[in-house]
């Protein structure tokens, strides 16, 4: 491990995954970023997925795996930011893999900027076909932004991932994920924000993101709206508070 960097814990929920676990498993181990605790969540997986991470704590001792009773993605990570040791806190879906560099390049950003956040853009995969890159675009190699700069965008884009994100753990604190059975992001992210004094957005795709998979709640149109309502919910609780 390379001691002079700080721990980054990575945060995986893992549920019903087994054809893709491993491309996201190897794209972890493999960065050039050494100090990592991988946190898997096996959500109560019904196939082989628990066992194939099980198989990846007895590969790397940076690894661990955590079983549990299924609740949710929300519950997973939140049980994951439980365990975490790490200064830095990031999040993978176990269905997409990174970047070799991905966690190398956002700490480098972090410490040169002293920002609260890194964020990245990311290559989207339909299918098994990319179909394009996401994410916030603009001319530079990277913004620095102001928490108000990056909500106002946030909100205009739906820019509203955790995993195209690096976080140090206070901007983190006490905030939990929404335990829902179909976690929505939006309000947890927006409360990042809310935390965040300076917050810095690479001009570079470091994230495979995948749609479509079979089983992927985003095939599933009705379930896209009823996040999108969940979403507004949150947000209208959000400003009564």
């Amino acid at each position: 491990m390379d001691e002079k960097k700080p721990l980054i814990s990575i945060i995986v929920p893992v549920y019903n995954v087994e054809d893709y676990i491993e491309e996201c498993l190897e794209s972890l181990v493999k960065q050039t970023y050494k100090n990592l605790e991988i946190i898997l969540i096996d959500d109560g997986s019904t196939d082989n997925s628990g066992e194939i991470c099980d198989d990846y704590v007895l590969k790397d001792t940076r690894i661990k795996c955590f079983h549990q009773i299924n609740q949710g993605v929300g519950a997973a990570r939140n049980k994951g930011l439980e365990v975490a040791e790490g200064e830095l806190i990031g999040f993978v879906d176990p269905d997409d893999y990174c970047d070799l560099e991905m966690f190398l390049e956002m700490y480098k950003s972090m410490k040169e900027d002293e920002a609260d956040i890194v964020c990245c853009r990311w290559i989207t995969i339909n299918r098994g076909l990319i179909s394009g890159v996401s994410g916030y675009e603009f001319a530079e190699q990277k913004k620095i932004l102001s928490n108000l700069d990056m909500a106002e965008f946030y909100v205009q884009s739906m820019d509203w991932p955790v995993w195209n994100k690096l976080l140090k753990k206070n901007v983190v604190k006490s905030i939990k994920f929404p335990e829902i059975r179909y976690n929505e992001d939006f309000f947890t992210v927006f409360q990042w924000l809310y935390n965040a004094s300076k917050i810095v957005y690479i001009n570079k795709p470091l994230y495979n993101y995948r749609i479509l998979r079979k089983g992927s709640i985003t095939e599933n149109r009705d379930t896209v709206l009823m996040k999108n309502t969940l979403a507004l919910e949150q947000l209208k609780l959000f400003e009564k508070n």
